[in-house]
C-alpha cells in the first residue's frame, strides 16, 4: 500500500504520516507541502492508493485543486484531513471528488479507527458536536436527488442498489476492490447513512435511477 500524506504544516504532516505507518504496517508513506508538491508527485508516479490532503496548502483554491487533482488522477482515493470547522466545507470537498473527510480536532484514537474504516469502505466515525462532519445518519442531505455524488460515486451506488459485492463492482468499472471500498465510503458519507442497507433505502427515497441491468 503507497500513501502520499499532504499538509503545509511539517508537524501535523510528520505526525499524521507517523499515524499512517503505524496503521498500515506495510504502507510506503510518502509526503508533500503543497497542492503543487501533489501534483507533481503524481503526475510522476500516479500509483498510489490513497491521498490523505489538508483542505487549505498553498496552490490554489482548496475546493477547485481537489476537483482539479479527482479529475486528473481518478484512481487515487482522496481523504481529506483538515481543521475546517463548518459542514458545508465537509460537503463541497466530498462534491470536489473526495471519498472522506476527517476532522483534525479528533482525538488521535478516533482519527486512527476513521483511517481504518475508510479503508474497510466505511464511513468516518464522527463526533456528534463536530460542526465539520455531516449530520449523522438520518438528517437531510445537503442536496435533494444525490446531486452532491460524483459521477463515479453515482456509479457505485447505482451498483449498490443492484446488490452487487464490491468485488463486482470492481469488475464493472475497472478498479480495484480497495478503490471501490473508499468509493463505498464516500457514498455513505454523502448520503448520511451507516450502512450500504441504508444506502439503498435512501437512494430510493430520493428518486435516484434505477440500476444498470446486466
Amino acid at each position: 500500500m503507497r500513501v502520499l500524506v499532504a499538509d503545509d504544516h511539517p508537524l501535523f504532516r510528520d505526525a499524521l504520516a507517523r499515524l499512517v505507518a503505524r496503521v498500515f504496517r506495510q504502507a510506503a508513506v510518502m509526503e508533500a507541502d503543497s497542492y503543487d508538491a501533489v501534483l507533481r508527485r503524481l503526475d510522476a508516479d500516479p500509483d498510489f492508493d490513497l491521498l490523505l490532503v489538508d483542505l487549505r496548502m498553498p496552490g490554489g483554491n482548496s475546493h477547485e485543486m481537489l476537483r482539479r487533482l479527482h479529475l486528473r488522477h481518478p484512481q487515487v482515493p482522496i481523504v481529506v484531513v483538515s481543521g475546517a470547522e463548518h459542514a458545508w466545507e465537509a460537503r463541497r470537498a466530498l462534491q470536489a471528488g473526495a471519498v472522506g473527510f476527517i476532522s483534525k480536532s479528533v482525538p488521535e484514537p478516533q482519527m486512527r479507527a476513521s483511517l481504518e474504516r475508510i479503508i474497510a469502505g466505511e464511513a468516518p466515525l464522527q463526533e456528534p458536536a463536530s460542526p465539520a462532519m455531516p449530520a449523522a445518519a438520518g438528517g437531510a442531505p445537503a442536496h435533494a436527488g444525490g446531486t452532491e455524488l460524483t459521477p463515479r460515486q453515482q456509479q457505485v451506488l447505482e451498483l449498490i442498489c443492484a446488490g452487487k459485492s464490491n468485488k463486482l463492482i470492481a469488475r464493472r468499472l475497472g478498479l480495484s476492490v480497495g478503490t471501490v471500498k473508499l468509493h463505498v465510503c464516500a457514498v455513505l458519507q454523502a448520503l448520511e447513512v451507516e450502512s450500504r442497507t441504508q444506502a439503498v433505502v435512501k437512494a430510493h427515497a430520493l428518486g435516484h435511477a434505477p440500476p444498470p441491468a446486466d
